[in-house]
């Protein structure tokens, strides 16, 4: 099973309606899950050979820092959608809360 497959299947738990509004993001976070692995490999910051105490972050570490944040910004989008959209059972709380309101 794929990412992508791992994904759809965990948002097949909300509404159809939802559900096809963040699909399109499901395709984003893979490609931004690959680009971090390939991103995550590469030197992050430049020491200064004349002085080791200089240091300066490589146009890799400034990709990796901000495909990280559209990735976590898109996790959270689908988090947000799923804690709000999907059908949970009630609890042995949530029917004492009923019984007792």
């Amino acid at each position: 099973m794929t990412r992508y497959e791992q994904l759809k299947e965990i948002i097949s738990k909300v509404d159809e309606d939802k559900a096809a509004v963040i699909e399109p993001l499901l395709a984003d976070v893979v490609f931004m899950e690959e680009r971090l692995d390939v991103l995550k490999r590469l030197p992050h910051i430049r020491i200064s050979k004349k002085n080791p105490e200089v240091q300066q972050i490589t146009a890799a570490g400034k990709q990796y820092k901000e495909t990280m944040q559209a990735y976590l910004n898109a996790l959270k989008v689908i988090q947000s959608t799923l804690s709000r959209f999907t059908q949970e059972e009630a609890d042995a709380f949530d029917i004492w809360l009923q019984e007792n309101s």
